[in-house]
């Protein structure tokens, strides 16, 4: 039995990217793995080039038909004989000691489940950093954006670690929010993936809709931690992906605010004062990007701004803003 079951989900990726990055991981310092490769029904013929790396460690299945990359996962997953599961993207470059790097991490912290690290993102080089800490990675993961590079994850082997059949976007970050109260989480900070931009990658091209599936995904774990709010879920959509709400709308924001940051007091996983952190970080974000002016303005001394406290001095800047 290998020590680490590797998961690569495979759908018409280029053969002048599937070929490094299967080679990446064949060739890595650690050897006792097996590598799964997962071809998601491809319109085109992958076999043959799986072939032509001769190597005993690989396990080539392909689906009847194409269920998305979290349905091969999941595949992956029932295959899965290793103690330790690492993901990896079929366009990616994994460093030479990524999975020894990883191994050598989790066998030292038992209490550690879930482990990621920094990538660096190519051609334009610039790296990708997440928060270290477990509780920082689950606060940021719920009230920010996803704290995990899932290409750089490796965890123990867990049954109750499945992807959302049905989502094909951001299918991840779902995974990573429902574990939220259940497993621990750590990021390392060392570059361990080269993830690939350009192309065909699926956060390039489906950009829109995996905004859209993660602010729906985020929104209904704010709607469950709060206990309350199920209608108001088009409306936090609407914030997290920075469209303009009334002034109705904001106060009825500020109120659901209020309520989840009150359950965050009685919750075994969750701190009020980090809470209140990430959320401010969420509004200085939302704020920022916004393109109409006016309505930054407007939510610089709403009071949502006046509940999480933005600091005066971020709000005077984006008052000159002109």
């Amino acid at each position: 039995m290998p020590e680490i079951s590797v998961i690569m989900p495979v759908y018409n990726t280029q053969t002048r990217h599937l070929q490094p990055a299967v080679a990446s991981i064949l060739k890595q310092t650690f050897a006792d793995f097996e590598l799964l490769i997962i071809d998601d029904c491809s319109t085109t013929d992958i076999s043959g080039i799986i072939k032509d790396f001769a190597d005993p460690r690989i396990r080539f299945v392909k689906t009847e038909k194409n269920g998305g990359a979290g349905q091969a996962r999941n595949l992956g997953l029932s295959l899965a004989q290793g103690k330790y599961i690492a993901l990896m993207d079929s366009d990616d470059i994994a460093r030479p000691h990524r999975l020894q790097t990883e191994y050598d991490y989790l066998e030292r912290h038992p209490q550690i489940d879930v482990l990621g690290a920094y990538m660096q993102r190519f051609p334009q080089k610039k790296t990708l950093k997440v928060p270290l800490k477990h509780a920082d990675i689950i606060h940021e993961n719920i009230f920010l954006n996803c704290a995990l590079n899932n290409p750089s994850v490796m965890f123990r082997r867990n049954g109750a670690i499945r992807y959302e059949p049905d989502r094909r976007v951001a299918e991840d970050y779902g995974v990573w929010l429902a574990q939220a109260d259940k497993l621990h989480f750590a990021n390392l900070p060392k570059i361990l993936i080269d993830y690939r931009w350009e192309g065909q990658n699926i956060t390039v091209t489906h950009n829109g809709r995996q905004s859209q599936s993660t602010a729906e995904l985020q929104t209904a774990k704010w709607i469950e931690i709060a206990q309350s709010g199920t209608m108001l879920q088009p409306l936090l959509i609407k914030f997290v992906c920075k469209q303009t709400l009334s002034e109705e709308e904001i106060a009825e924001l500020a109120d659901f605010m209020a309520t989840l940051l009150r359950q965050t007091q009685k919750s075994s996983f969750l701190c009020r004062p980090q809470a209140v952190k990430y959320l401010q970080k969420l509004l200085k974000r939302i704020i920022r990007k916004t393109p109409d002016k006016d309505y930054a303005r407007r939510l610089c001394v709403s009071p949502l701004a006046r509940m999480l406290k933005l600091p005066l001095l971020f709000k005077l800047k984006i008052k000159l803003t002109k």
